[in-house]
């Protein structure tokens, strides 16, 4: 099961966390992955526990991709891939072995937020993020059969559409405070915008 977030947190993404709510146990073992962000990721980490405890989720961690994690993701029910800057994660998942572990770990609910909706699709050409890695190969970790475009806007609808044709691929463009459980009609919060290759 994936779940994908357009880009919000807290409040406004109530709506899209009752998706993983509804699937869930309150004791369930929910982990965060914060390696895109460009800030500290144990205060990101905190602000996440904070928004959890809010559900009355309070058996969360996270992992550190840059270090030792294999032994910290047994037991995770949901796996929760934070935003920030999608190059930046594509590069440590690849690099850490972490993409592996996600396409093959069975019984998890993923969760994308931004950045991390964007690697589970086909390619991240989609993001809105600088490249401050310098990726040479834009393939995404192709979770889903489409490509996800984050934080949309109609302003960012022609560069998909040309990104679409390009790669012959459909894209989900998914607004900031919208998100949705992928393979149902369960959709939350603004208008989410399938833009198919012409």
């Amino acid at each position: 099961m994936i779940i994908i977030n357009g880009g919000c947190f807290g409040q406004d993404a109530k709506e899209i966390d009752q998706l993983l709510l509804d699937n869930i146990k309150t004791d369930d073992f929910v982990l965060f992955v914060p390696a895109a962000t460009p800030r500290s990721q144990e205060a990101y980490f905190r602000f996440f526990q904070k928004s959890m405890a809010n559900y009355g989720l309070t058996n969360v961690d996270w992992i550190d991709l840059y270090g030792d994690w294999q032994d910290k993701v047994k037991g995770a029910k949901a796996i929760y891939l934070a935003g920030g800057n999608t190059f930046k994660l594509i590069d440590i998942m690849r690099k850490s072995g972490f993409d592996k572990y996600l396409k093959e770990v069975k019984d998890v609910i993923i969760y994308g937020n931004s950045a991390g909706a964007v690697v589970l699709g086909q390619n991240i050409s989609t993001t809105n993020d600088e490249d401050i890695i310098g990726i040479t190969d834009f393939t995404g970790l192709g979770m889903l059969p489409c490509c996800i475009g984050a934080h949309y806007t109609e302003d960012k609808k022609e560069r998909l559409q040309e990104l679409a044709n390009k790669y012959h691929v459909k894209i989900i463009a998914v607004p900031e405070k919208g998100g949705m459980l992928f393979n149902s009609e369960e959709k939350r919060g603004g208008t989410i915008v399938e833009i198919m290759p012409e």
